[in-house]
């Protein structure tokens, strides 16, 4: 049975507050390093943006269409790149994404939509 979106959107919720954690203390400098000195973290990293990618993908027409600001496809197509050419991700970009404010921005919508979506739910 395929989850449903509250679920979907918990999944993108967790990955995000995850990648934070993972690099929490890091600068651009530790980070782009990743790769060859801490692959864990690289591993961990891409991993995430991986179920927020799949999680974006899997979500309905109804809600991605009530918020046109998101770029939805942006975000599902982010996730092929790290599925299919995971040893020639960019980290410069994973590391500008991370940086840029568009995760946060993606998380204050998510939970947004968490609640909307609580607050339908039969009590």
């Amino acid at each position: 049975m395929p989850r449903s979106p509250l679920y979907r959107l918990q999944d993108m919720r967790e990955a995000i507050k995850e990648i934070y954690e993972f690099v929490d203390g890091m600068d651009r400098a530790a980070f782009l390093a990743t790769p060859t000195d801490d692959r864990k973290t690289f591993r961990a990293v891409s991993a995430s943006f991986i179920v927020i990618g799949e999680s974006a993908r899997a979500l309905p027409e109804d809600l991605t269409s009530r918020r046109p600001e998101v770029p939805w496809r942006a975000i599902a197509g982010f996730r092929d790149r790290v599925v299919h050419e995971y040893f020639r991700i960019d980290v410069e970009t994973v590391w500008e994404t991370i940086e840029s404010g568009e995760l946060q921005q993606l998380l204050d919508v998510i939970e947004e939509e968490i609640q909307i979506l609580c607050s339908e739910v039969p009590h």
